[in-house]
């Protein structure tokens, strides 16, 4: 895991004090339960999964983020992306805290930091 991690920090150039990316990116996702399974459906991005366990489908959904951003960051569209996103999230309220835990859609933030981001990518 701790691999991974490292992957994903050298993908954002993420070095000691200095980032050249965001920390944390926001990301506004939609969930529901439909036909015995959660979905988790990312607003702004192409990333959907679900699992038939909630807290399954919200770490496939921060796996599939980290995944997407790597990818992001091979093709030097990540620092774009995540600036975007965090314009939408500033239009949104986001950071006002105005979206409540356990709405049709969820305030998620996922950190570089976070050894569990990547646990699927290695």
């Amino acid at each position: 895991m701790k691999t991974a991690v490292a992957a994903v920090k050298r993908a954002f150039r993420v070095t000691g004090r200095q980032r050249k990316f965001p920390a944390e990116i926001p990301i506004l996702v939609r969930i529901w339960r439909e036909d015995g399974v959660w979905n988790v459906s990312a607003f702004d991005l192409p990333i959907v999964v679900y699992d038939e366990d909630l807290e399954r489908a919200r770490q496939y959904f921060g796996e599939a983020a980290c995944s997407h951003f790597i990818t992001l960051a091979d093709l030097g569209k990540a620092e774009k992306t995540a600036n975007e996103l965090i314009k939408i999230a500033k239009r949104r309220g986001f950071y006002e805290r105005r979206i409540k835990p356990r709405e049709l859609v969820e305030r998620i933030e996922y950190s570089l930091d976070d050894m569990a981001i990547c646990a699927a990518v290695g």
